[in-house]
This record gives C-alpha cells, structure tokens and sequence, in this order.
C-alpha cells in the first residue's frame, strides 16, 4: 500500500476519525491492527513472517530480562542478522561463490535446486535495524523499564515508518505510545504541511525526473556526454525528493495520529563538508550505524589506521544494506574515500572562519553536490557493468539529447528555493500567517496534479531496501 495511491488514501480517510473517536486506552490496538492491515495489503505470507520476527525478538527480551546473559542478546542480533542475510544476500552470497564451488552445487541456486525463489520482504532492513538497536540499548542499559509485547510490536510496526524509516530508537517512541493524544490546530497545520510537502516531492518532482533520465540509464551510450551527466545529477534530486517526501509524509501521518517521530533529512547538500552531508542525509540510518557499528569497532580511538579501516568497513557496509550488489559495495567504498581524504588533508575541511565566506560556501555545496551525484552512478545502476557504460558515455562527443532540460531547471530551482527553507524553517512562518489561504488551494491543485500524473507515479525507491 503506497502513500501515494488511491487505496492508501482511503484507508488513512476511514482510519484518522476513527482513531480520534475512539477512547484513549483504545487507540494504540486500534493503530497496531491498522499496521497489520498496511503490511497484510502487501502479502499476508509475508505479514506472518514479519509478526513471527516481532514475537521471536520479543521472547528473546524476556530471556534478557531473566537471566541477564550478553549471549542471549548475541544470540538475537545473530539472529536477526541472518534472517537478513538470508533474504537479502543469498543470491549475492552464491553468485561469489559460484566459481569457486564444485560442479554439482546448482542445487543450491534459489528457484533452480531445494532453495525456492526469494523473494525480498518490504521493509526488512529497516525493521531489523530497529529490533538490533531495540536489544543493544536495553543490554547498554539506554532504558531499563519493562516493555509491554503490546507497545514492542507498535515500536516495530507502527505502518507510518514501517517500510522505508525512519529507523527509531526505544527514547524517541516508547514514551508516546500510551500518553493521551491532544488532536490540535498547530499539529493537523503541520501534519497537512509535511504530508502536501512530502506528495508534491514524490508525486510531482521525483516521478518527473524519473521520466527525464531513465531512459539515459537504459542506454547511456545512446546519449550525448551531457546528457549522461545530466542524468546522473538529476538522480541525486531525484533520490533525494523520493526519500526525503517518502520521510516529509510518514512524519505527517505521525503527526496526524499524535506522534512525532524523528526527522531525517536536513536540506544535505547544504552541508559544506562530508562528514556534515552524512549528518544531513538519511539521519537515522548514519546515527546508527555510528552508534552501533563504528563505535563498537573501536571509532577513531584507535589510532589513525584502525580510524581509517573503521570508517571504511562502516561505510562499505552501509552500502550494502542498501542491496545485494557490488555497485552498492562500490558506492559505500566512494562515501569511505571522500570521508577519510576529507579527515586527512586539512584543506578538504572548511574551517570554522569560513563560514561567513558567500562564495567559498557556495562552491564547497556544488563540488559536493556533484562528486555525491557522480557516486551515485553505481547507486542507481543495476549492474557494475552498466555503472561503467555510463561513466564511460560521459564522453561521448556525439549521441542523443535528453528531454525535458528545461524542466530539469526548474525543478533544480525548485529544489535550491525548498532546500533553503528545510535548512531554515523559522523562514516558513509565512505559512502559519496565510495558511488558511495557502493549505486549501495547495490540496486542491496538488489533487489535480496527483490524479494527472498517477499513471506515471512510481513506488518509492527505498521500498526495494
């Protein structure tokens, strides 16, 4: 069920009234079956593996909680790790192996041998983040109260962030499940804010963009130098409006329902420097991966050696949480070189007097901007391969042009206008003045847009992590 179709809107329209209507003590059951009914849309199969996960984690808390043994949370994060692996990385895992197995070993093949098809469960590198950091924070002693089954299956399925984040902690949700919700003029004005931001990103620019560049994708050596360079580029919007409206709509519908989750995109290619787009970018997957990956290999307090293989191991594994592929090895290895070049060499870094420098900030932004969309070349391609037929047909001197340049501006100039306001949101006081103007026409011209541009409209990229 996607945030952007029909059927979703329907079953937010019959939800939201109901939840408001029923008794306090009531709603969190009343909002755990919704969540089961938002994933069960998808595949019930896949809905009772998702709940047997849920209750195995759960049991495995109990045993924590009796006997008090780091083996039992080893033992869960194992777990989880495999259940992962297994849906995620086995065809990866075979495919690297394939050379080196002896003949007679097809059998081991999905959809060929004793190992049927896999198919990927939505959401699942999400919601075993979150189950890992559930079991780490409680054997780290982050929380140390009692958690009802009731309130950790909500912390794990609440549908708002169920397929595609954020990645929430036990601090940032625990605390509002059962407290009395107050429905207010301020919440719905910024719910319906978040929720029209997030669709007109989706909807409108990153579908758009997609319908500009695919096809350069496809066959980049059909396509003129500038027109590859203008496709990759224009995937880093892209990307960037699909999961950060992705995030806008989830925080909205939160909001909606009395609850606010955790903010995950903070206008990154404002950032000037690497390690502060990373602090911008896809938020709560960067904190836990520092959290719970860099800090347990040890961080940079090891020696600058140990930093740099710390730091690279991070980021080459939080590429290949994204897939099974090595393009997403490829890319977590780039984001670790940028990272460590930029720790190493002084004047990589912007210096803290720079800040009031115009200019100097404005060329960092774009350098940076265009070495993570050069990045993203092997984020967006399927296959090594065809990542390097695109840098490759980046100098091509002759081929086609791609279409639709002058919507690629402005949409470009539509995301610097909404990057400026996301990195300073005391500028949007306009909206509270005037929002009884500005929400009605908003919703009415961005339904007309939205029903016009339905058949084009696409799932969100990260549905597929």
């Amino acid at each position: 069920m996607l945030f952007n179709s029909f059927d979703f809107f329907i079953f937010f329209l019959i939800l939201l009234p109901v939840y408001w209507y029923t008794p306090a003590k009531y709603r969190r059951n009343l909002l755990i079956l919704a969540s089961f009914i938002f994933y069960a849309h998808w595949s019930i199969p896949f809905f009772f593996h998702f709940f047997f996960s849920v209750v195995i984690n759960y049991l495995f808390y109990l045993l924590y909680l009796r006997f008090n043994s780091r083996k039992i949370i080893i033992g869960i994060v194992i777990l989880n790790i495999f259940n992962l692996f297994l849906f995620k990385y086995y065809y990866l895992f075979y495919d690297a192996l394939s050379y080196i197995l002896p003949s007679g070993s097809e059998f081991l093949k999905p959809g060929t041998g004793i190992i049927p098809e896999i198919i990927l469960p939505l959401g699942i590198s999400f919601y075993t983040f979150q189950m890992i950091a559930f079991h780490v924070d409680r054997y780290r002693k982050v929380f140390t109260e009692k958690i009802a089954f009731l309130d950790f299956t909500f912390f794990v399925m609440f549908f708002p962030q169920l397929i595609a984040g954020p990645i929430m902690r036990h601090d940032e949700i625990f605390s509002q499940i059962n407290t009395v919700k107050r429905n207010t003029i301020k919440t719905i004005d910024m719910a319906a804010l978040f929720i029209i931001a997030g669709l007109f990103k989706k909807v409108v620019l990153a579908d758009s963009i997609s319908r500009i560049i695919d096809p350069v994708f496809l066959n980049p050596q059909n396509f003129s130098g500038f027109s590859n360079f203008l496709a990759y580029n224009g995937f880093a919007l892209q990307i960037l409006f699909d999961f950060s409206g992705y995030s806008d709509i989830a925080r909205g519908l939160a909001l909606g329902l009395g609850f606010r989750i955790p903010k995950n995109f903070r206008a990154p290619f404002m950032a000037q420097s690497f390690s502060e787009f990373w602090g911008r970018w896809h938020i709560t997957l960067t904190t836990w991966l520092r959290d719970y990956l860099y800090i347990t290999l040890g961080g940079n307090r090891t020696g600058k050696i140990r930093y740099i293989v710390n730091l690279m191991i991070t980021m080459v594994l939080g590429g290949l949480w994204h897939g099974a592929n090595y393009t997403f090895f490829i890319w977590g290895f780039l984001h670790g070189l940028f990272l460590i070049l930029e720790r190493m060499i002084p004047f990589l870094r912007p210096p803290e007097t720079e800040k009031g420098n115009i200019l100097r900030r404005i060329f960092r932004r774009v350098i940076l901007f265009h070495l993570i969309s050069f990045s993203g070349i092997f984020f967006r391609n399927p296959s090594l391969g065809g990542a390097l037929d695109m840098i490759q047909s980046l100098f091509n001197v002759k081929g086609l042009d791609i279409k639709g340049v002058n919507s690629l501006v402005i949409i470009t100039l539509i995301f610097i206008i909404m990057h400026f306001f996301e990195n300073n949101p005391f500028k949007m006081k306009f909206y509270f003045r005037y929002k009884n103007y500005i929400l009605p026409v908003a919703i009415i011209v961005l339904g007309f847009v939205m029903i016009s541009l339905q058949s084009g409209s696409t799932p969100f990229i990260y549905f597929q992590f």
